[in-house]
């Protein structure tokens, strides 16, 4: 009986878990650049069941319910969308736009950009856009070209920075689209990064299929819940009969 509580309660932790991360990819997936979370259900470890006098053989394990893996970043490609705006730009191979962020370097694929009154190109926070010099900016209208090339007035003033990461990488979430990998970990140039000009990468999450997970995962924690007052109550009544006794 306290087997089926401990189950129950760890199938409403994990698909909660699942719910939240699913809503919040839901809320994102008419974001430029973003990229869903993933989460994978594993079975809990297994413990040993040993009868109480140890000459007499194991009983055999137990799994107590579900548990979810840590949250990571689904870096599959989304959507390109044609905006003709002269400062969107999508990439169509790996890698990240690099922004100056107050407390960082961070990365992302939201290539949506503008010139601030300073000159600068900047995303949409302000935040200034590295190129492989540093910030990038000019005295007149600026123009991203093919191969990451930014023009003021005609003129080459710099090179947008596109950096890759190792396979494997794990990144953190650190605000909507923008992505940091773990410490230490340092981006390697794109020598021929491949640009849309006039584009935007959509979010890589799948309406459709988010909205049926989140369904799925919504009924999951509901039976769990049944399972669990129904598991209380047998418990309740069990306890009361021993006090009669």
């Amino acid at each position: 009986m306290l087997r089926g509580i401990a189950t129950a309660t760890a199938q409403l932790l994990a698909q909660s878990k699942r719910i939240d991360i699913l809503a919040a990819n839901l809320a994102e997936v008419d974001t430029p650049g973003y990229r869903a979370d993933r989460m994978t259900e594993q079975t809990f470890a297994e413990l040993l069941l040993d009868r109480i006098d140890r000459a007499q053989s194991s009983v055999g394990t137990l799994e107590i319910g579900p548990v979810l893996s840590r949250p990571t970043v689904d870096l599959s490609a989304g959507p390109v969308e044609q905006t003709n705006r002269a400062l969107d730009v999508a990439l169509t191979g790996d890698g990240f736009f690099v922004v100056q962020a107050p407390d960082g370097l961070r990365y992302t694929r939201r290539g949506a950009f503008s010139q601030d009154a300073a000159g600068r190109l900047v995303s949409l926070e302000g935040w200034p856009v590295l190129g492989r010099q540093g910030p990038i900016a000019g005295p007149g209208p600026l123009k991203i070209g093919p191969d990451g090339q930014v023009l003021a007035d005609g003129r080459p003033i710099g090179r947008l920075q596109i950096v890759t990461f190792p396979a494997g990488t794990e990144f953190a979430r650190v605000g909507g689209t923008y992505l940091a990998p773990p410490a230490g970990t340092a981006g390697q140039p794109v020598a021929s990064p491949s640009l849309l000009p006039g584009y935007l990468e959509g979010s890589n999450v799948d309406l459709t299929t988010t909205m049926t997970d989140l369904i799925a995962a919504s009924r999951s924690y509901e039976a769990a819940q049944r399972a669990l007052v129904t598991q209380d109550a047998a418990l309740s009544r069990l306890i009361s009969e021993i006090d009669q006794r």
